[in-house]
């Protein structure tokens, strides 16, 4: 599905919402029950369940949040046959709020999970070289072999020891190695 639809829905709602950080919160609350439970995704997809079941089942979970726009939010995607990419719209709606409260959100791949100390100074030490506030979403890559790759905006920062590795075989086998 074009990424376009998806910033509709995000555009649209994040103007109806009361509360940025309130909303973000939720949203991030939201994002990580429904990615726990890779089967409701599916239920949420399948064409057999009615719109009005799908509406049910979400609402048992948006009702802890007390929140009417949530809600509707989720019940016009439903309503419109997005279900199915309803996870994808979340995201990128919370991108947009995050855009709106002035936080740039990012991917830390390492390869073995970090601790939440060491991602929070990662986050710090990024915000203060981007002049901005940062927040990262942890992804293991056992491929990196070591250190780390953070993807945020259009950039990309690698330190990871595969790319370090990969950068020496290729000094080395161009023959441009200095001996010292």
């Amino acid at each position: 599905m074009e990424q376009s639809v998806f910033e509709k829905y995000a555009m649209a709602y994040v103007e109806c919402v009361d509360s940025y950080e309130k909303s973000i919160e939720e949203l991030e609350t939201l994002i990580s029950a429904l990615k726990a439970e890779k089967e409701f995704e599916s239920v949420l997809a399948s064409p057999k369940i009615s719109k009005s079941n799908k509406k049910k089942m979400l609402w048992n979970i948006l009702n802890q949040f007390n929140d009417d726009s949530l809600i509707k939010f989720s019940n016009v995607i439903i309503d419109n046959s997005r279900e199915r990419y309803i996870c994808e719209i979340y995201e990128k709606t919370l991108d947009y709020l995050y855009d709106k409260v002035g936080v740039k959100r990012g991917y830390l791949f390492s390869a073995s999970k970090l601790s939440d100390r060491e991602v929070a100074d990662i986050e710090l030490a990024l915000s203060k070289k981007l002049i901005a506030r940062v927040k990262l979403k942890q992804k293991v890559d056992p491929s990196l072999i070591g250190g780390i790759k953070i993807a945020l905006d259009d950039k990309v920062y690698d330190a990871s020891l595969k790319t370090k590795l990969n950068d020496l075989k290729k000094h080395l086998l161009g023959g441009t190695l200095n001996e010292n």
